[in-house]
């Protein structure tokens, strides 16, 4: 039996948002010094990040959280290249830019968020949530309207 899989994509995580203008900012990514390897992060939608600050011009940089810092996130991935290879404390290349949502409202679908970082430890889904909810998003479960494909 084959089951045919995509990749989650910001419309698998991002169910809604206000005003793209409001939501979303342009952003570097760079990994975060204290990675263990080189980070491989193919499903970048819902990934959280953390944007130093906001308030400069962009495009900013966002690090990627690992499970130790996912209580200081305050952004998630939605769209831009996958990251690989990428060594750890190495910022991607400026023509690389991706759209991260930093604010709400917004809604976001729960069972699409990542549940472990790039080194495999494992987040705190309710800090997580917290972190969301501090920035005016909200979650919703929709783990049974997806379906698996066989033949």
């Amino acid at each position: 039996m084959t089951t045919l899989s995509k990749s989650v994509v910001g419309g698998d995580v991002l169910l809604s948002y206000v005003d793209s203008g409001f939501c979303f900012r342009s952003c570097r990514v760079k990994v975060p010094e204290a990675a263990a390897a080189a980070a491989d992060l193919e499903d970048i939608a819902g990934y959280p990040v953390i944007i130093s600050d906001i308030a400069v011009d962009e495009p900013l940089t966002a690090t990627l959280c690992l499970a130790a810092t996912i209580g200081s996130a305050n952004g998630i991935l939605v769209e831009g290249p996958i990251i690989k290879d990428v060594a750890a404390g190495t910022t991607i290349a400026v023509s690389a830019l991706y759209t991260v949502l930093v604010e709400g409202p917004a809604v976001v679908a729960e069972d699409k968020l990542p549940t472990a970082d790039i080194d495999d430890g494992a987040f705190n889904m309710t800090t997580f949530k917290t972190q969301l909810g501090v920035m005016n998003v909200r979650f919703k479960d929709n783990s049974g309207l997806s379906s698996t494909q066989s033949n």
